[in-house]
């Protein structure tokens, strides 16, 4: 199968998508295991008929295999998506990926990587950031705020938060006080955080687990005054978890990803 027809042979079966997910976890399992699966992960509406229906066609579309009635995705497939990959690739498109260790040293990379992308002279560049939840500045030290007020006034900043719980206000009165572009409870494109500076889009991608612990947390603070700092920092900015990140270098997909940031602030792009 070349690499077209493996991308392609999926359709728009979103069944199907969470069986090469479930399979990409854990191989080989029975027709039954993997729509149970896909009930505990709440990815399945569907009999167990219609799963065994869509696993019968991805076995004659040669992206599962078949062995002693468990089943495995295809090594072709596999291959076919690899090099469907390397066909469409950009010379003008750059990935950069890296595994953090902590949710602390997520926002020390992100303000690193701003800082060896200054702006020339003259210049104010669109810096657009998406959260699951504001945070910043709850855990700053006095030299990194001290740095990030110096910056601030050289970047055109659209912050924007999924949540809108008391802390992600509190956080978003804070930084209004320097005229930064704040909103909550926003409807963003992705799931993962964001940051959009300079033709550059950073992905930031959190497992479940740590965004249930800041879910969790973040609603269940019903005041500041409930708000423990150290429990919230000790607990889930520290705990030891594998963070991927993704630097993609793609001014088309920069500037199509500051539009939609302006546009949730009815700003039309320049």
């Amino acid at each position: 199968m070349n690499g077209l027809k493996a991308v392609l042979s999926l359709g728009s079966s979103s069944s199907k998508e969470a069986i090469i997910q479930i399979l990409a976890e854990r191989q080989p399992l029975t027709a039954k295991e993997i729509h149970n699966s896909m009930k505990r992960e709440g990815k399945n509406g569907h009999t167990y008929q219609a799963t065994h229906k869509a696993i019968k066609e991805m076995v004659g579309q040669e992206v599962l295999v078949e062995a002693g009635k468990k089943y495995s995705i295809s090594d072709k497939w596999v291959e076919g998506l690899s090099e469907f990959g390397k066909s469409i690739k950009n010379t003008q498109t750059e990935n950069h990926e890296a595994v953090l260790e902590c949710l602390y040293d997520v926002d020390k990379y992100l303000l690193k990587f701003v800082e060896d992308h200054p702006p020339e002279e003259g210049e104010k560049p669109f810096l657009g950031l998406h959260w699951c939840h504001f945070w910043v500045p709850l855990f700053l030290t006095d030299h990194v705020y001290a740095t990030v007020k110096e910056m601030g006034p050289f970047f055109d900043i659209y912050s924007l938060s999924r949540s809108s719980t008391h802390i992600d206000k509190w956080c978003e009165k804070f930084w209004k006080r320097d005229h930064w572009k704040i909103k909550t409870g926003t409807h963003l494109s992705t799931s993962s955080d964001l940051l959009i500076y300079k033709g550059h889009v950073v992905f930031v991608h959190y497992p479940k687990e740590l965004l249930r612990l800041l879910d969790d947390y973040y609603n269940k603070t019903k005041s500041m005054e409930d708000f423990d700092p150290d429990y919230l920092f000790k607990n889930v900015f520290l705990k030891k978890i594998k963070i991927p990140v993704t630097i993609t270098n793609d001014a088309a997909l920069a500037r199509q990803m500051e539009m939609e940031t302006k546009e949730m602030f009815k700003v039309a792009g320049k």
